[in-house]
């Protein structure tokens, strides 16, 4: 295990001690806890989904070269365009 050192306002951290000794729980597994729900929650999002690909290797690369040449103009073609704003 790592340890890791961060910044947090002393008010939230005294609050965050209060309620672990009430509970009688351990601090550093709560924490790990919340930060293993961040990881799995990031690691479901499409975004993260999206940018967290390996690179294809070589003849990955090749085999899908290989298909989109095979792809014609028509098919190539934007048919509609739809606007997401977030």
């Amino acid at each position: 295990m790592k340890t890791l050192n961060f910044k947090i306002e002393e008010e939230l951290l005294q609050e965050f001690k209060k309620i672990v000794k009430e509970y009688h729980e351990n601090a550093s597994e709560v924490l790990r806890g919340f930060v293993r729900e961040y990881v799995e929650e990031k690691k479901n999002d499409i975004y993260y989904k999206l940018i967290s690909h390996e690179e294809a290797s070589k003849s990955e690369t090749e085999e899908i070269l290989k298909e989109l040449n095979k792809l014609s103009d028509e098919d190539l073609k934007m048919e509609t365009v739809e606007v997401v704003e977030l």
